[in-house]
């Protein structure tokens, strides 16, 4: 699904504009991002929780000497834990061929 797809379902299944389900869907993203950039954690019932961590190890690049190390205590990652009804439902789908 894409960005734009997902605007079409939520315009449609709450009769708005496809431009309100934009805002709407805007200000969603752009608040989970605030409040993962502070550190917050977002739990979504029914869906999971996207939390913020350290890096566990620094990437290495062949060859590319000239860029700065940043180091591991500094980098940081968005991880995932999805809900165990997410988990549930998944488990149910049949595989998707593709």
């Amino acid at each position: 699904m894409t960005y734009l797809e997902l605007i079409y379902i939520i315009a449609e299944s709450r009769n708005i504009t496809e431009t309100d389900a934009e805002n709407l869907l805007h200000e969603i993203f752009e608040n989970i991002s605030t409040e993962l950039e502070l550190g917050s954690e977002i739990s979504l019932p029914d869906f999971g929780t996207f939390s913020v961590g350290q890096a566990t190890s620094s990437p290495t690049l062949p060859m590319r000497d000239d860029l700065p190390d940043t180091p591991p205590s500094l980098k940081k990652t968005v991880n995932f834990q999805p809900s165990q009804r997410l988990k549930n439902n998944l488990k149910l789908q049949e595989p998707v061929d593709e």
